[in-house]
């Protein structure tokens, strides 16, 4: 019996011993400040820590939540400066300043304050936090509201007329998917790079909105869509009412090289239903004629014809069909006039005046 005893005496010392042994291997973690935390009210719970705001038109202001924490992610009681505790790196960008509800500002154990972050103008800055002996920031881009680029013409432009459109700083329009609307219509676009679109002017109307899309805010931060502030008043285009006749019909030079084009952009309506050009061909030129509209419902013919403008050359009219675009290839005589009818066969249920393109390309 004496021999069992010790034996248990034994076991339970060795216990005591690993119970005594054991520590938590984060304790040391344990007490002092760390690290800050920021958390979004507007967006967030406390615990989630922000490193990043952007702001858009409709959220200027974020109000956040400040914590510190320590090795062990234990929030610790604080006091923060109401004033030096705040900076931003760019100040005529991002504001910052302690919330200004004192009541509403730290809770009770000040273990959490609140601050106001802000933006002022179109850029990207560093709001940075002081507090308890630590230093952290958070990266602030302020998004623009408005288009603030250079649009040239600024508010008139006829009809067909370019309008040139350069972004601002910051801005970068994307080639592969920038599109923009002129009072809620699609523009064409003739050409486009990061830093510049150049868009015809579309069809009549007055104080019309230029809207870009699909652009990128320092380099990388995705813009929806931005306005002009300016609205543009399209007037009636210079070929206008001189097109609606064959004998009055205004004169197109055509391209000289082989794989250039020239561009001819107009609109039609029931009231306007025919526009009509002239071209002369200096020598026996290739030409491919392509009519290009922007709604499928809406039938629409080229034709290309003779100079007194009574048939078609060739004969079948094969620009006068349902397809769109219509397209015409034709070899054309040397020192030869002819007129290139534009007409709304049939009106559909896109937007009216139609927007149309005629693009005129030597093939040979």
């Amino acid at each position: 019996m004496r021999r069992q005893s010790t034996v248990r005496l034994a076991a339970g010392v060795l216990a005591l011993s690993a119970a005594a042994c054991f520590s938590d291997p984060t304790s040391s973690l344990r007490g002092g400040p760390a690290r800050l935390e920021f958390s979004d009210v507007q967006a967030t719970t406390v615990g989630t820590s922000v490193k990043n705001l952007v702001m858009t038109g409709t959220r200027d202001t974020v109000t956040l939540n400040i914590r510190v924490l320590d090795g062990q992610g234990n929030a610790l009681a604080f006091t923060i400066d109401p004033v030096a505790g705040y900076a931003s790196t760019a100040p005529t960008i991002v504001g910052i300043q302690a919330y200004p509800d004192t009541a509403a500002r730290t809770v009770p154990g000040n273990t959490s304050t609140r601050a106001i972050v802000y933006g002022l103008a179109p850029g990207v800055g560093y709001a940075r936090i002081s507090a308890a002996g630590l230093t952290d920031s958070i990266w602030v881009a302020k998004l623009p509201s408005t288009f603030l680029g250079t649009v040239t013409p600024a508010a008139a432009a006829n009809e067909g007329d370019t309008i040139v459109v350069a972004a601002p700083a910051g801005v970068t329009f994307d080639p592969a998917n920038t599109a923009a609307t002129l009072g809620g219509v699609a523009a064409y676009i003739k050409s486009i790079s990061t830093t510049k679109v150049v868009l015809y002017a579309g069809a009549l109307g007055a104080s019309q909105t230029l809207t870009l899309t699909h652009m990128f805010f320092q380099g990388t931060i995705p813009l929806a869509s931005l306005s002009a502030p300016t609205a543009i008043t399209v007037g009636a285009a210079s070929s206008e009412p001189a097109n609606d006749a064959i004998a009055t019909a205004p004169v197109v030079a055509l391209p000289t090289t082989v794989g250039s084009y020239v561009e001819i952009v107009g609109s039609l309506d029931a009231a306007d239903a025919d526009d009509i050009y002239t071209i002369t061909t200096t020598t026996a030129d290739s030409l491919e004629f392509q009519f290009l509209w922007p709604d499928a419902s809406t039938d629409i013919d080229g034709l290309v014809l003779n100079a007194a403008g009574s048939a078609c050359v060739p004969a079948n009219c094969p620009a006068a069909g349902s397809a769109d675009p219509e397209i015409e290839k034709v070899r054309l005589t040397a020192a030869t006039t002819y007129k290139i009818d534009i007409n709304l066969f049939a009106k559909g249920t896109g937007t009216f005046p139609m927007v149309y393109r005629i693009r005129i390309y030597k093939r040979g």
